[in-house]
């Protein structure tokens, strides 16, 4: 990874790649083909791991348990083998940093790490990331923080957090109060480097009492994603100019899918904002398909103050100003992008085990930025990824296995194939293969519906729906004994034009109840869409919904509980 850091200490260079749209239950990162694993109860032990951590480490945390100090992760993983730190889902570890006044809780500056499952607090930054790129925060819960919960400094590219939760930042200085802050000031450009990349904000809920913006996007910050996050605009202060739920400074900004909730707090002028701190910044920014209530009717979805944007399919409750400023509407939210990515290259095929091969590939580039990947094996297709990897697992052992990528663009223009990489299985016993798990319509519940009722879920037809309207309105499938649940796959009704909310919980009696995944949202289309959680034995599974970007409904025309 020299040459990469090389490349981002380079004066003035731009890396013009894109990323986003990661699915939760596909991601771009894997856990697999690990060199060790350590499991810590100590901070002392946390901090020998993160000291000796070499590619494909898996240091996983005790659960519930604090470990104090302040937390450096310096080593770098590859894109096949990041070094992960993680906990347990429903009992996460907390990393605490001794005060709100000082250190940073976790400070990341080596490339390709995971932080799953963790608890972040009680230090003046939460986590910052320096010169560190390709690294994934996943279900982080970030709070109490003297000022900002996330920071991606000092030329940190490709990165993403998602499915995460950030609140109760800035208590000691609430103008540094931001829950995700991107780039530097052009002040600090003499002590960063300013080009930060290409990082992706995805299904977060971030607030309340965030006192700054819910996310900052500095000039010099180029093709930063955020999509399908929900902003508590409670406690947003008005220092230092924080009226908005995003601000933003940098170029080629992707704004799509979130939902803000202004909450009648008065500082909240509009929902997102474009400045132009450096001249040439805060320009090309698209923001569309978010659905914001400003609770009046004067303040703006966007206020392109300085700079430009495009927008499309916005709204707002209740009615009342839209837009203001150097501002482009398209009726169609992919514009008039005719041009394909180019093809990935280097495409490298690896066996990991009898039953697992990785991939890895050099990213494509386009004229406005990649979305995601295919993957196909044998000639079909097989996922949908967002960054450079992916892997196959289920495999049958001893067998040769082709495979080729292609790259998209919001515009859904696709690349031409990249060249063929194969590899084939190791001999032994493959890991046991998760299969769809049997659920009579008998044994499908909710707590309300109308006439669509539970048993849709499970007809096998994605024309019939289960609907259930109103925030906490639940299906429940019992599997009929103790299960080891794995993922679902849910597909939802009419998702094409809005997105949905909702949180996974399993149960062994249907009584006690434990939630897996909390702020879960779907991807714009009305296909299967597979949720992974942590392998989990439970009888129940209960899909637990918070409404949709239109109205109060949750409606899933299909569910899949996959185990074993």
């Amino acid at each position: 990874m020299e040459s990469m850091k090389n490349r981002f200490r380079g004066k003035g260079i731009a890396v013009l790649l894109g990323l986003s749209m990661i699915l939760p239950s596909l991601g771009s990162f894997s856990t697999t083909a690990r060199a060790a694993s350590i499991t810590c109860s100590t901070a002392s032990c946390l901090t020998s791991a993160l000291s000796n951590a070499a590619a494909g480490d898996v240091i996983t945390l005790a659960a519930g348990v604090t470990f104090p100090g302040k937390f450096v992760a310096s080593a770098n993983g590859t894109s096949a083998n990041p070094i992960t730190i993680q906990s347990d889902n429903s009992n996460k570890a907390i990393l605490d940093g001794g005060g709100t006044d000082k250190n940073y809780t976790l400070h990341i500056t080596g490339d390709y790490w995971v932080v799953q499952n963790v608890k972040i607090t009680n230090a003046k930054k939460g986590i910052v990331l320096d010169n560190a790129n390709y690294t994934l925060l996943d279900q982080v819960e970030v709070y109490h923080i003297g000022e900002e919960a996330v920071h991606y400094r000092d030329g940190s590219s490709y990165n993403t957090i998602q499915n995460s939760y950030i609140y109760d930042t800035g208590t000691v200085n609430p103008q540094y109060g931001e829950g995700v802050y991107v780039g530097s000031d052009v002040g600090k450009w003499g002590s960063f480097i300013k080009e930060t990349d290409h990082n992706v904000i995805q299904n977060n809920v971030i607030g309340p009492n965030v006192r700054a913006e819910s996310i900052d996007i500095k000039e010099g910050a180029t093709g930063t994603i955020v999509e399908g996050n929900t902003f508590d605009g409670t406690g947003i202060s008005g220092a230092n100019a924080a009226d908005s739920f995003i601000d933003i400074k940098g170029n080629d900004s992707i704004i799509r899918y979130n939902i803000g909730y202004r909450n009648n707090n008065a500082n909240i002028n509009d929902a997102f904002q474009t400045n132009e701190k450096s001249p040439g910044w805060g320009y090309n920014n698209d923001i569309y398909q978010n659905t914001v209530d400003l609770n009046n009717t004067t303040g703006y979805v966007v206020n392109v103050k300085a700079g430009s944007a495009t927008v499309c399919n916005n709204t707002r409750t209740p009615s009342g100003n839209m837009y203001t400023g150097a501002v482009t509407t398209y009726t169609s939210c992919t514009g008039s992008d005719t041009i394909a990515p180019s093809a990935p290259t280097g495409l490298t095929a690896t066996a990991v085990s009898g039953s697992q091969i990785n991939l890895s590939w050099n990213a494509s580039t386009d004229n406005v930025g990649v979305t995601g990947y295919d993957v196909y094996r044998n000639g079909t297709l097989l996922k949908n990824v967002a960054g450079t990897f992916a892997s196959d697992i289920g495999l049958t052992a001893s067998t040769t296995y082709s495979y080729y990528v292609k790259a998209k663009d919001a515009a859904n223009n696709e690349s031409a194939a990249s060249a063929t990489a194969s590899a084939t299985t190791e001999a032994g016993t493959p890991t046991p293969v998760d299969a769809k798990l049997p659920v009579p319509a008998a044994n499908v519940t909710a707590s309300t519906s109308d006439s669509n009722v539970p048993a849709r879920a499970v007809d096998g037809s994605l024309s019939t729906r289960w609907s259930g309207e109103g925030d906490g309105a639940w299906i429940r499938f019992d599997l009929g004994s103790g299960k080891t649940v794995a993922l679902v796959k849910i597909a939802f009704y009419n998702a094409t034009d809005r997105t949905f909310t909702f949180d996974i919980q399993i149960s062994e009696n249907g009584t006690t109840w434990t939630t897996l995944q909390t702020g879960l949202q779907n991807a714009r289309n009305n296909n299967l869409q597979t949720f992974d959680v942590t392998d989990t034995t439970a009888r129940y599974v209960r899909l637990v919904g918070h409404g949709n970007t239109s109205n109060a409904w949750n409606s899933y025309t299909e569910v899949e509980v996959w185990g074993r």
